[in-house]
C-alpha cells in the first residue's frame, strides 16, 4: 500500500497523480544539434508512440525547427511526416558550398561561409506542412517557444509570437557559418549559443513534466583527421554545451532522453541522418521500455528525475 499523504515530498504525490490520470503540463524540449535534429525525430516517434503528447513545445537551433514542426499536432502520421522530411534534408545541401565560394566570403569580411537559402527551404517546408500554414509562432496549435540569442548582449531571445520563418532562421543561425538575422533593433544568432537545452523556460512556463530531447555528443572518431573547419565546428558545440548541466532542484519531474556515441555524429553530418534517426528511435524506446518495467512510483522517480535551475 502507497502513503498517498501530505507527508510525502511533493514531487512524489504528482508522480502517484499521474499514475492515476491527473492532469499534467507536458513540455517536449528540444536541443540545439544540426543534423542531428535528425536523431530527435527518431526520439519522437519514439514517445509519440508510446501515447505521450506534449502540451508545450521548446525549441533551438535544430530543435526550433522539429518543435515547430510538432506545433500542428503531434500524432503518429504527424511525426512521420517530420521523419520523412529530415530524410529528404541530405538532397536540401545544408551547410554545403564550394571552396570558392567560401574563400570568396572570407576574402570579402563578409559575417557568414554558408548561404541560408537552403535551410529556408527546410523552414518553408515546416511552415507549410502545416495546416493551415504556420505563419506567426502565436498561430501554432500547440504552444510553441523558439530561443535565439542576440548578437549585442547576448541575452535570450523568446519568439512565443512573430515570424515563424523568422525565429527559425535565427535560432539556427550557426555564428561565423550562417549570416545573423536582423529582427527589429535586434541581431540574432543560433540561440544555442546561449542555452542548448532550454528545460528553464519549461519551468518558468509552470510545467510539472519535461521531456528533454538531446542529441549525442560529437563521435570520438576521426578527430585527428578533421580539416580546420571541422576542427571550428567540432570546437563550437563543445563550447555551447560545456557546463550546461546546472545544478539540481527537487520539484520538477524530467524524462532527460540518453544519447549514446553514434558513429560519425555531428551537427554538419547531413548525409548520415538515416543512421541519426535510427539511433534516435532505437534509444528513446529502450528508455521507455524500461520505464514501463519499474512500475512503482517510487522507482518510476528514481531513474526519470533530473534537477536544474535556471540559466541567468
Amino acid at each position: 500500500m502507497i502513503d498517498t499523504g501530505s507527508n510525502l515530498p511533493s514531487l512524489r504525490r504528482r508522480a502517484i497523480a499521474r499514475l492515476r490520470g491527473a492532469s499534467v503540463r507536458r513540455a517536449f524540449v528540444f536541443s540545439a544539434g544540426g543534423a542531428l535534429g535528425a536523431f530527435q525525430a527518431g526520439q519522437i516517434k519514439a514517445v509519440v508512440e508510446a501515447g505521450i503528447q506534449p502540451d508545450v513545445l521548446i525549441g533551438v537551433s535544430a530543435g526550433a525547427l522539429n518543435a515547430a514542426f510538432l506545433s500542428n499536432g503531434a500524432s503518429v502520421a504527424r511525426v512521420n511526416h517530420m521523419v520523412s522530411m529530415w530524410e529528404q534534408a541530405p538532397t536540401k545541401n545544408l551547410m554545403e558550398t564550394s571552396l570558392y565560394q567560401r574563400g570568396r566570403r572570407l576574402a570579402k569580411r563578409e559575417s557568414y561561409l554558408y548561404s541560408s537559402e537552403p535551410l529556408m527551404e527546410l523552414i518553408d517546408e515546416v511552415c507549410r506542412s502545416c495546416s493551415p500554414e504556420l505563419v506567426d509562432v502565436s498561430d501554432a496549435a500547440l504552444e510553441l517557444h523558439i530561443l535565439a540569442c542576440d548578437l549585442v548582449t547576448g541575452k535570450a531571445v523568446w519568439f512565443e509570437e512573430g515570424p515563424a520563418r523568422v525565429a527559425m532562421l535565427a535560432s539556427a543561425a550557426v555564428p561565423g557559418f550562417l549570416a545573423p538575422v536582423v529582427y527589429g533593433d535586434n541581431i540574432l544568432i543560433d540561440g544555442g549559443v546561449h542555452t542548448p537545452m532550454p528545460i528553464d523556460r519549461a519551468i518558468d512556463l509552470g510545467c510539472d513534466e519535461i521531456w528533454a530531447f538531446p542529441v549525442p555528443r560529437l563521435s570520438r572518431s576521426g578527430v585527428a583527421d578533421l580539416s580546420a573547419l571541422g576542427v571550428l565546428i567540432r570546437s563550437f558545440t563543445i563550447a555551447r554545451w560545456a557546463g550546461s548541466e546546472a545544478p539540481e532542484r527537487n520539484d520538477i519531474v524530467i524524462h532527460e532522453l540518453p544519447t549514446p556515441e553514434v558513429e560519425g555524429s555531428s551537427p554538419a553530418a547531413f548525409k548520415l541522418v538515416d543512421r541519426f534517426i535510427e539511433a534516435g528511435y532505437a534509444s528513446a524506446s529502450g528508455y521507455l521500455e524500461a520505464l514501463g518495467d519499474d512500475q512503482h512510483p517510487h522507482h518510476l522517480l528514481g531513474r526519470v528525475l533530473r534537477r536544474y535551475q535556471p540559466v541567468t
